[in-house]
C-alpha cells in the first residue's frame, strides 16, 4: 500500500501530508488532477454511459432501468436499518 501511495503521489494524484504528533501516520488528499484521472476512467462517465445504453435494445434498457430501481430500494433499506441501529445504540 505504502509503494502504491508513494507512486500516486509521485504521479501528482494524492497529496501525502506528515502528521506533526505522529511520524507513522499521514493525511491523503485525492488532488484535482488525481479527481480527472479518476473521473476519465470511471465506468459512470456520461459520454461512457450514452455510448454502452446506446448499445442496448430496448428491452435491455428497460431491465437496467429495473436493475437501477432495485439497487436504489436496497440503498434506501440499508441507510434505513443504519440509522434505526444509530438510534438504539444511543438509547443504549
Amino acid at each position: 500500500m505504502s509503494a502504491a501511495i508513494r507512486r500516486l503521489a509521485g504521479l501528482g494524484y494524492l497529496r501525502r501530508e506528515q502528521d506533526r504528533r505522529d511520524r507513522r501516520a499521514a493525511a491523503l488528499t485525492l488532488t484535482e488532477q488525481g479527481a480527472k484521472a479518476m473521473s476519465a476512467t470511471s465506468v459512470l462517465d456520461e459520454n461512457r454511459l450514452a455510448a454502452v445504453v446506446a448499445l442496448l435494445t430496448a428491452e435491455e434498457r428497460k431491465r437496467a432501468v429495473e436493475g437501477m430501481r432495485l439497487l436504489a430500494e436496497a440503498s434506501r433499506r440499508v441507510a434505513l436499518r443504519s440509522k434505526t441501529k444509530v438510534r438504539r445504540e444511543e438509547k443504549g
